[in-house]
């Protein structure tokens, strides 16, 4: 008997996708001793002081039964609330966030046309599909589905500001986008 089909997982190809994109763009990147890890919402990593993570929350069919996702998608950008009360600059902390939080924004609204996001899907498309091919022998077998994805369009939906996360030692910021997703290489122009 034969192995059955395979669908690819549409929400964790959106996480990775988004993560390669925002890493291929240096999103995150304060000083060359430090920058921000970029981190799919499902990665065993673990997380250090700044920290993005990219998480495809809920998808529906869009349209009904032909494969389409409309996916919520939240980025996460995290970073320490805890200042020694010695720090000579004690809103260091709130700066670098909010300097990350810009890169990551910048990073996700480019638009060609002054109109849409079709831009930054097409980006986020090429830097999703070149994981199937890149990186070592093991990186290129984990995302070989990844050479069957399209991030259709992406829609900004706003900003969740200063939510605190469940151990109240980290800032949160969470930038909100719908995207449109297919688990098929479709080129988009």
């Amino acid at each position: 008997m034969a192995a059955p089909g395979n669908i690819p997982n549409i929400g964790s190809q959106i996480d990775r996708a988004i993560v390669a994109y925002l890493a291929s763009v240096n999103a995150g990147y304060i000083t060359d001793d430090l920058a921000a890890q970029i981190l799919p919402a499902n990665s065993p990593v673990e997380k250090g002081q700044y920290t993005i993570v990219v998480h495809a929350v809920r998808g529906q069919n869009q349209p009904e039964r032909v494969g389409n996702k409309l996916f919520n998608i939240q980025i996460r950008i995290e970073y320490s609330a805890v200042t020694e009360v010695s720090d000579p600059n004690p809103e260091g902390a709130r700066v670098l966030l909010d300097q990350v939080v810009g890169q990551v924004a910048y990073a996700l609204l480019q638009s060609d046309d002054g109109q849409s996001l079709n831009y930054t899907a097409r980006a986020i498309t090429t830097a999703g599909r070149a994981l199937s091919n890149t990186g070592t022998a093991q990186s290129k077998a984990n995302n070989a589905d990844m050479a069957n994805f399209t991030l259709q369009y992406l829609f900004d939906q706003g900003q969740t500001r200063g939510e605190p996360n469940e151990e109240g030692a980290s800032w949160v910021e969470v930038l909100n986008f719908d995207a449109t997703c297919i688990p098929v290489a479709v080129d988009m122009t």
